[in-house]
């Protein structure tokens, strides 16, 4: 309830003006609002602060995560150097051949054409050619080998079967690696006397067979009969090629 000031009549606590005389009451604004208002930068401010502590923290895990990063690429490891591929300027035909021996006698395969490098670079006036020579022809069987592929084509002959509308190949392959190979796919070109290509197969063909679906041992030759499939009838010459294979376990 609300008491008018001037004539003391007492009124509603809504009211606007006194019933008795008349006056008008001054209503204040309500303190919720002020509340509400107050509730609402409390918010805004809570939230400013938990952004700019994510932002501090972000910026302490970036420096943190830079510095692992230099640390990492400045690690011992990543300071190893590879060797010069040529002798080192002003050395001796003597010094190096001694390098060249040291370089043969490590196991990577790097390591000794490295050598054969070196031992290359030795003058034919040099005392120490003809030694340098007797090493690089005693190391010529391993680098024949390492020139190999892993899978050798030997030997490829082919003829027609089927009334002449077939292409029959016998092929003989070798596995230079030390692991069991197989499913070896292959493509093959048949031309004319013309020398225009008439028929495309194995891998190249539309249809038709492109795997021969085999294994070779490490280390061993075999030699398999492929059907390749329905060929020109002016089909003359032709090539076998090696595509693809697999370790087979």
């Amino acid at each position: 309830m609300i008491q008018c000031p001037q004539c003391r009549t007492t009124n509603q606590s809504d009211a606007r003006f006194c019933s008795g005389c008349g006056v008008g009451f001054t209503v204040a604004p309500l303190p919720t609002k002020k509340k509400s208002s107050f509730t609402t930068l409390i918010i805004v401010l809570s939230v400013l602060g938990l952004c700019g502590l994510c932002g501090i923290f972000g910026a302490i895990g970036n420096k943190q995560n830079k510095a692992i990063e230099t640390q990492t690429n400045t690690s011992p490891s990543a300071l190893i150097s590879t060797p010069n591929q040529t002798p080192k300027p002003g050395q001796t035909s003597g010094q190096i051949l001694a390098d060249a021996k040291n370089l043969l006698a490590k196991p990577d395969l790097n390591s000794k054409d490295l050598a054969i490098q070196y031992l290359g670079s030795i003058p034919n006036n040099a005392p120490e050619y003809k030694e340098a020579q007797s090493l690089i022809a005693k190391d010529a069987p391993r680098r024949a080998e390492a020139a190999r592929p892993e899978l050798e084509k030997i030997k490829a002959v082919w003829k027609k079967g089927g009334f002449g509308s077939i292409g029959v190949w016998t092929v003989t392959i070798r596995n230079n690696t030390n692991k069991t190979l197989g499913d070896i796919k292959f493509k093959t070109e048949y031309t004319s006397e013309s020398g225009n290509v008439v028929t495309r197969g194995g891998t190249d063909a539309l249809l038709g067979k492109d795997t021969i679906q085999k294994v070779i041992p490490p280390k061993q030759t075999r030699t398999f009969e492929v059907n390749d499939g329905f060929i020109s009838d002016e089909a003359d010459t032709a090539s076998f090629e090696i595509v693809s294979w697999r370790e087979v376990q």
